[in-house]
């Protein structure tokens, strides 16, 4: 199988997440005609689609020499909220993989499963953004799997694992200790009352699948303002098990949410309060400008005995 319809087949799948209906759609049309050999009246029944529309999407893909990424969309970002909590993201990772990494002799925290790298300023790094988060969910839908955010990996740092198919991580993934998903919510603890993890419930079958074939423990890590708070999945699945908490709608995304206190968990390391480091520009296409800031790394004051269990998978 050749690695466009590879990747159409993974992200074509119903239960792949962060693929929204049109792009799946779009998909299952070409490969009915591309792998299947329906014709296009056939492959629109299948679909639901008109003959029209799929016959546009089956011209394009051939006319861009069967490109899968042809049959995304891309549209670039409406307003500075997505971009400030992608930049809160990525600042929470780094802050994660810095507080972890170098905390046990010969074992590396480094990047997994995500595809985030430098803030995107313009259309066309926002596009290769959209591009390399729905390669990553079709490596991940193959197997059911949401690849945790970071990786403790003995020996020496391993290549850029988010750039690698599920494969070709198999060999790091087979010795790794311990795997790490991140959650950010800017909230001062010295403030607001009722902490809590924050956990999108799409993202559980995924995680679960994860744990199930690799055996790696994993940890949620929930960074705040000026802390850090981590919890076993194990614990997680646990509570969730129990009754003792339901998914509701997060006021942020929209997603259905688990919100389990930070009292579950443990401390993970202090922070000094981080400053707004300076700002950053994202102009769009049809020339709205949208300003947002980045955030300057504060100081980490680590839970020595607390991230060394964790990173050994021991906590």
């Amino acid at each position: 199988m050749d690695e466009s319809t590879r990747m159409l087949k993974a992200l074509s799948r119903k239960s792949t997440t962060g693929v929204s209906s049109r792009e799946q759609l779009r998909m299952r049309a070409v490969l009915a005609v591309e792998h299947d050999g329906k014709t296009i009246r056939e492959a629109a029944d299948i679909t639901g689609l008109t003959i029209g529309t799929v016959g546009k999407w089956v011209r394009a893909y051939r006319e861009q020499r069967h490109d899968w990424t042809g049959l995304l969309d891309s549209f670039p970002p409406r307003n500075g909220d997505f971009l400030a909590r992608y930049e809160q993201g990525l600042w929470g990772e780094d802050m994660t993989a810095k507080a972890l990494d170098g905390s046990v002799a010969g074992t590396r925290v480094v990047p997994y499963g995500t595809s985030r790298g430098d803030v995107f300023d313009d259309p066309a790094s926002f596009h290769e953004y959209y591009v390399a988060e729905k390669r990553l969910r079709a490596w991940s839908g193959e197997r059911m799997w949401k690849r945790p955010d970071l990786l403790a990996v003995p020996g020496q740092r391993p290549p850029d694992l988010k750039r690698l198919d599920n494969e070709a991580c198999d060999r790091f993934v087979a010795t790794a200790t311990a795997a790490f998903e991140v959650e950010v919510s800017l909230w001062d603890s010295r403030r607001k009352d009722n902490l809590s993890f924050a956990v999108k419930e799409e993202d559980l079958p995924g995680l679960r699948s994860w744990v199930s074939d690799t055996g790696v423990p994993l940890y949620i890590v929930q960074f705040l303002y000026d802390c850090a708070y981590i919890l076993p999945f194990s614990r997680l699945t646990r509570v969730i098990a129990s009754g003792a908490v339901e998914a509701a709608c997060s006021p942020k995304t929209g997603k259905n949410t688990y919100m389990i206190p930070v009292e579950k968990g443990h401390l993970l390391c202090a922070i000094s309060e981080p400053a707004v480091a300076e700002g950053k520009l994202f102009v769009n296409p049809n020339g709205q400008v949208i300003v947002y800031g980045t955030l300057r790394r504060p100081r980490i004051r680590p839970e020595a005995a607390t991230i060394e269990a964790a990173v050994r998978g021991e906590l």
